[in-house]
């Protein structure tokens, strides 16, 4: 009978050991399942990989007016075609939330004051998946200046400003360098790419601590992300293709390199499609093609003077942590493969643990 329950309690182990290493192997391709079930659902990009970020965003303000209440906009990490942005905590207690013209989603604190000269300290902590895309379609797969319907869309993201003032005769002869070249084709893909090589052409990149905007950066032929950003939204906008700038930063491993810019354009059967604008050495990348390094915080365009100028700001903390870089699976003989494994895991899990009950039963008889 010892003998009996030995053996029986080896093969129990041995059973136990191959149903945790099943289990174990199913929890991993589940896990797979979940995260690429999350990924932004837009079907002009091809996702290659993600990178999940953990993020830290923390302001600390003394308040220097006479109101004894005051109320400061709080703006969180976007969801965007190649980005997922989750809100794991924020402090103080919220006092509203709204989505602003921009797609900006906008948290609003309600803050109480005792004295003149209060100091008051912001909290919030994100999960951001980001992820490397490239583009899913063929060439003039992004549609034509035809299809943009302007009902859908708002007249802002085509009108010239300040920073983007296509009708700045400097800017309006690269207009027209690219519609020469470019007779006839009407393709948003096309003129995109076309407009990134002449931005490339024209300016060499050059940190600097000014924003210049478009025409300027053409007169003095350099500038930096925001630059070369502003110049090709120009020339986008100038050619009638919806235009906007995104900003977030660069991160590499888990280190913010810096703040920075780039672009998305509309297409007609996609929405928002990103695209760096600079691209000091060659190849040019075309629409579509972004790394899971970029971080979008905010599309430009949010009222940046609603925090009032009475706030003195005392620390100011932006903490990014890399806790996962993945390669997504793409190809469908793997994914084929991936989800054979996924059934004969669960069934070899099923048998083993019919197994193990069949021998504890023989054992207690």
């Amino acid at each position: 009978m010892e003998v009996g329950l030995l053996v029986s309690r080896n093969h129990i182990m041995y059973g136990l050991r191959n149903c945790i290493r099943s289990l174990s192997l199913t929890y991993l391709l589940l896990i797979s399942i979940v995260i690429e079930s999350y990924i932004p659902s837009n079907p002009g990009l091809r996702y290659i990989e993600y990178r999940v970020y953990e993020v830290e965003d923390v302001a600390t303000l003394t308040y220097l007016g006479s109101n004894r209440t005051v109320y400061v906009d709080w703006l969180v990490p976007l969801n965007n075609s190649h980005q997922l942005s989750y809100v794991l905590e924020l402090n103080p207690k919220v006092y509203d939330r709204f989505t602003d013209r921009w797609g900006n989603v906008i948290y609003r604190f309600k803050i109480d004051l005792d004295v003149y000269g209060s100091t008051f300290r912001l909290e919030g902590r994100y999960r951001v998946v980001c992820y490397s895309t490239v583009s899913a379609v063929d060439t003039g797969g992004y549609g034509r200046l035809e299809d943009i319907d302007l009902d859908r869309i708002d007249s802002v993201y085509l009108a010239p400003s300040y920073w983007w003032n296509f009708t700045d005769p400097i800017v309006s002869r690269l207009l027209e360098e690219i519609k020469s070249s470019l007779i006839g084709d009407s393709r948003i893909d096309v003129l995109i790419g076309e407009a990134k090589k002449i931005v490339n052409s024209k300016l060499s990149y050059r940190r600097i601590e000014e924003r210049l905007g478009a025409s300027e950066a053409l007169r003095r032929g350099y500038g930096d992300c925001s630059e070369f950003s502003d110049l090709l939204i120009s020339l986008a906008r100038g050619l009638g293709i919806p235009a906007r700038r995104v900003l977030g930063v660069y991160i590499e491993d888990s280190e913010v390199k810096g703040w920075h810019a780039w672009v998305e354009v509309w297409s007609p059967p996609f929405g928002w499609i990103p695209i760096e604008a600079t691209d000091p050495l060659p190849p040019i990348k075309p629409l579509g093609h972004i790394t899971s390094n970029y971080l979008a915080l905010y599309v430009e365009g949010y009222q940046e003077d609603t925090v009032d100028e009475e706030f003195r700001d005392e620390e100011i903390l932006f903490d990014v942590k890399l806790i996962e870089h993945t390669r997504l699976v793409e190809d469908p003989y793997v994914r084929v493969a991936r989800d054979l494994a996924i059934s004969v895991s669960i069934a070899v899990v099923a048998i083993v643990a019919i197994h193990i009950a069949v021998k504890m039963r023989r054992a207690k008889g």
